[in-house]
């Protein structure tokens, strides 16, 4: 599986990531915890796009990261997951949601066939 960077992200899904991402810090308050500072929203400022804030943040923080070449999307269920294995190579979200599905669709596609 490649990594999702080589990807071309199109200048429409930019700028609706934009846009989240400016809608969340307009509604944003840094504060102090433990000798860091993080976003938080205040519960009594609730629209129905409140969820995607953090979201938002932390999609533009990944997207400037040096992590965005371990992104990469299950082979399975499509979902987006960093690939923390050493070599790069893992193919499904987790072992427990998609991983074993897919190992063993792939155990007896060779079982199959021989």
């Amino acid at each position: 599986m490649t990594p999702l960077q080589e990807q071309a992200a199109s200048d429409g899904d930019l700028g609706t990531v934009r846009r989240a991402h400016v809608a969340a810090l307009d509604h944003a308050a840094l504060y102090a915890t433990g000798g860091r500072y993080a976003w938080s929203w205040p519960d009594s400022d609730a629209p129905l796009d409140r969820p995607l804030w953090p979201l938002a943040v932390q999609a533009v923080e990944l997207l400037r990261s040096a992590s965005l070449d371990r992104l990469r999307q299950c082979g399975h269920c499509r979902w987006l997951f960093l690939d923390t294995s050493r070599n790069g190579s893992r193919r499904s979200c987790s072992m427990a949601a998609c991983g074993s599905i897919m190992k063993m669709r792939r155990y007896r596609a060779v079982h199959r066939s021989s």
